[in-house]
């Protein structure tokens, strides 16, 4: 407790002072992905984080990527396009995002950013 009490204001101080980033992260390491809660039926609306459709599950980001699976952010108030059975994750392809979404065109940025790492 004591040293996280010294370390908080010397990394600020750090930063203010030197223009020097005491936490950077190098690359999206991890993704918090969808998961079905429940058996899911086609036209049902995802109701995002702690909601009764979906829970998040960590997952590399690599894998996220290369299975294209949606972040758990990315799940509220979202139209499903097709069934997904209890515990499978969703993917991008399974939902109808709504292109003008600024959670979306964030993740976007992000992914951006990070493929450049």
């Amino acid at each position: 407790y004591h040293l996280c009490a010294i370390e908080a204001p010397l990394s600020i101080a750090r930063a203010v002072i030197y223009h020097e980033p005491t936490l950077a992260p190098l690359a999206l390491v991890v993704e918090v992905v969808a998961v079905a809660k429940r058996d899911l039926k086609a036209g049902e609306i995802l109701d995002g984080e702690g909601g009764f459709t979906v829970y998040g599950q960590i997952e590399r980001a690599g894998v996220a990527k290369r299975e294209n699976l949606l972040p758990i952010g990315l799940t509220n108030d979202v139209l499903l396009t097709v069934d997904v059975a209890k515990d499978e994750p969703i993917k991008y392809d399974m939902v109808k995002l709504s292109q003008d979404s600024i959670l979306l065109m964030l993740k976007r940025l992000q992914d951006k950013i990070f493929a450049k790492h």
